[in-house]
């Protein structure tokens, strides 16, 4: 049962990014059709319900990890302390604290100048910036979790093949945000 933590972690984690992505998709319409309101609108709660998802799905994973069952992760495992990290759900984990601490910081932003006239506020690039750190902390738990069952461990470099695809994430970032911004003008 405990070599399935990481995969029925990484699901539960899909499951929150799906729920993340829907609501930020989804604020960017309501936004327009609706105009500016107040915070606790329907997808800023999918944004920060998936986030909330994901973040429970990684803490879990550190916490099973620091519990002794920390060889069904397998690849890097850094310890600190008492604690077992796993090192995609470590990142992860980092990525939703910094994005989870976008929301008060938020409403703080608009208590203080109101609402945004464009979503490049320091509370949104805070939402942004940690929910990228998340995705990569996941994309490297996921790429090596193919890894481990394609290849038998006397013969596999934990980090190569994770590492080699996290170096085209700057592309993918570069191609969202000119995605987003051919989509917005």
């Amino acid at each position: 049962m405990t070599r399935h933590l990481p995969a029925a972690f990484l699901a539960a984690s899909a499951v929150g990014g799906l729920s993340n992505m829907t609501g930020v998709f989804f604020d960017t319409s309501w936004h327009r059709s609706f105009g500016r309101d107040t915070f606790f609108i329907w997808p800023h709660l999918c944004i920060f319900i998936g986030a909330f998802v994901v973040g429970v799905a990684c803490f879990a994973a550190v916490i099973t990890a620091s519990a002794g069952w920390a060889a069904a992760y397998g690849g890097p495992v850094l310890r600190w302390r008492f604690l077992r990290l796993p090192t995609g759900f470590a990142i992860a984990c980092i990525g939703i604290l910094v994005a989870l601490s976008a929301g008060p910081i938020d409403a703080y932003w608009h208590w203080l100048y109101g609402k945004d006239v464009l979503i490049w506020s320091f509370p949104h690039l805070l939402l942004h910036y940690g929910g990228a750190v998340a995705a990569s902390g996941l994309l490297h738990r996921s790429l090596f979790v193919l890894a481990h069952y394609t290849q038998v461990p006397e013969t596999r470099t934990a980090d190569f093949y994770p590492l080699l695809v996290s170096l085209f994430l700057p592309v993918i970032f570069v191609a969202g945000v000119r995605a987003h911004l051919i989509v917005t003008s």
